[in-house]
């Protein structure tokens, strides 16, 4: 009976510790996406100021050379 009892907390501790390898694996692929998630949108909102501020400045150059 002693030996039942051990061998379930032996499992059950088995058990947990693998729920808490993948819970833990599972949130460290959650963060890194996040953050690659991240890095995309701001380096397409760098891309698109630089873009419009191009614009801008090209469009300012025209209506200053006009006059």
């Amino acid at each position: 009976m002693k030996v039942l009892q051990a061998e379930k907390k032996q499992s059950k501790a088995e058990s947990d510790s693998a729920i808490e390898r993948l819970r833990t694996d599972i949130l460290r692929d959650i963060k890194s996406t996040s953050e690659a998630s991240a890095t995309r949108i701001m380096v397409a909102i760098g891309i698109s100021v630089a873009f419009l501020s191009g614009v801008i400045g090209f469009v300012g150059f025209l209506l200053n050379s006009s006059t």
